[in-house]
């Protein structure tokens, strides 16, 4: 892989030098001139991040205020969105921003200000009106289509190319699977990160939300962050805006860095080209992706003291919430980065535990990838991008008035829901059925960190049957096979 090489793009000026009076600036035409970018033969990687919907333009603005783009020149940003207010007010180089802290503002600013001058960021307003989508993703998605053209032109440049937003509404889960598709018809090799909703919200909506999440399945890689998993101790006594950064930084920021220094940085010892990166997503279209840093617990005269590697590799593999770890299962293709001032026997360990979970017969096809950059920062994370070619049904459940997803043997259960004095009814398959009961005959607390991933999958699945949120486990639950 070639490394991000050649001459940097000079600090830009601020974001304030570069007012523009009309709110229309923010449209459509914010594309880049074809002579601003790299040609996709120039020998650099080239990566560009594509954010969609309200979801994915939050996400993009926390991405951008964490960092500084002329310490990433070959690093491309797009914004797509039908909510023309919200561009505006993110976007804008007289956005204020006031949540921000002063660096965040000023990294955020010279992102704007590379629309007119690195051309590293792209804004995209999907639609005429600017008005949204309504939560309709047809809109989304025939909006986004209308835009073909701008998207293609945004793409040729570029390697490969990040996709993110939200589904169960109308921007994001329209607009995702065509953006996607567009990227898949140029082999620019995407990777799509989609964010599921809240059981709260709706099953109408995690309904749509699961359309739009089997159609990115069908046409790619796709890795769904379940928002629903966030553990209740992390949310208590926060806010709105406390919550979905908790659940960014813990998911989707790691992801992104991840991914950047794997497609852009040259190994020391071994490395992952850009090749390797696109033959592991082309394994399959499930993916899991975690990442953490190993920490500092204790300090002492002689300097702080890192964590025990158990400790790590408990947070590296389990901490993350919100991805269905059950994929990594079936993974046939695995991606390790090392970053830092790893020893052999420590990287060993740490893939050694990733693969131990394979299920039987997968490990004879596995193929890891591994890279190594010591870097400069004395930092040390790892990251394990695991691809498979099947994974968990997003719904798991039956209809009960409908036909089996399987021929296979159906069963209820009664699961206890919010709201609801009387269990619901739900008709499942067998095996969904006693994984279930062998769950919920356990009180919450005496799950294991994996047992209560699963529950927490099949919980969201069950709530998007039902509408309601499934309460935790107690002491009972009862199924008759039909």
């Amino acid at each position: 892989m070639a490394k991000a090489i050649g001459k940097k793009v000079s600090p830009l000026p601020d974001a304030t030098e570069h007012r523009r009076e009309e709110p229309q600036a923010i449209n459509a035409k914010r594309i880049l001139a074809p002579e601003r970018r790299p040609s996709s033969s120039s020998g650099v990687v080239a990566v560009g991040f594509a954010f969609a919907g309200g979801c994915g333009t939050n996400n993009a603005r926390r991405f951008m205020a964490s960092m500084a783009p002329e310490d990433y020149p070959y690093l491309f940003v797009l914004v797509a969105n039908t909510d023309g207010p919200q561009l505006k007010e993110f976007f804008d180089p007289s956005a204020v921003n006031y949540d921000l802290d002063e660096s965040e503002k000023t990294n955020l600013g010279k992102w704007i200000a590379s629309i007119e001058g690195s051309g590293q960021l792209t804004i995209i307003q999907l639609g005429e009106s600017g008005s949204g989508a309504g939560g309709d993703p047809e809109i989304g998605s025939l909006a986004a289509e209308s835009r073909r053209d701008q998207f293609e032109q945004w793409m040729k440049p570029l390697r490969t190319v990040i996709i993110s937003g939200g589904a169960g509404k109308g921007t994001g889960g329209g607009a995702l699977p065509i953006i996607q598709k567009i990227a898949k018809a140029l082999d620019k090799c995407p990777l799509t990160i989609v964010t599921m909703p809240f059981a709260y919200e709706g099953g109408g909506r995690m309904k749509k939300a699961i359309a739009t999440l089997n159609a990115l399945y069908e046409q790619g890689p796709t890795m769904p962050i379940y928002n629903e998993n966030l553990p209740m101790e992390q949310s208590k006594g926060k806010g709105f805006r406390e919550v979905f950064n908790e659940i960014n930084n813990a998911s989707i920021q790691p992801v992104f860095f991840g991914i950047r220094e794997v497609t852009q940085v040259v190994g020391d010892m071994q490395n992952v080209d850009i090749a390797d990166w696109r033959k592991v997503l082309n394994v399959g279209n499930y993916v899991t992706c975690d990442y953490a840093r190993l920490q500092s617990v204790k300090e002492g005269t002689g300097g702080a003291e890192e964590e025990d590697l158990k400790v790590f590799i408990q947070r590296l593999l389990l901490q993350d919430p919100y991805q269905d770890h059950r994929t990594r299962r079936n993974a046939t293709g695995i991606l390790a980065w090392t970053h830092g001032a790893w020893n052999p026997d420590e990287v060993k360990s740490v893939i050694k535990v990733a693969t131990d979970e394979l299920n039987p017969g997968i490990a004879d096809d596995l193929e890891v990838f591994q890279g190594i950059h010591i870097g400069t920062d004395r930092a040390k994370w790892m990251m394990i991008l695991s691809v498979a070619s099947k994974g968990p049904d997003p719904l798991l459940l039956h209809r009960k008035n409908g036909a089996a997803y399987h021929s296979a043997k159906t069963a209820v259960i009664y699961v206890p829901v919010e709201g609801q004095n009387t269990p619901a009814e739900l008709m499942v398959q067998h095996e969904i059925a006693e994984r279930w009961n062998a769950l919920y005959h356990k009180r919450f607390e005496e799950l294991t960190h994996t047992e209560s991933q699963e529950f927490g999958m099949l919980a969201t699945a069950i709530s998007t049957q039902t509408g309601k949120k499934v309460s935790p486990p107690r002491a009972e639950s009862i199924a008759r096979f039909s």
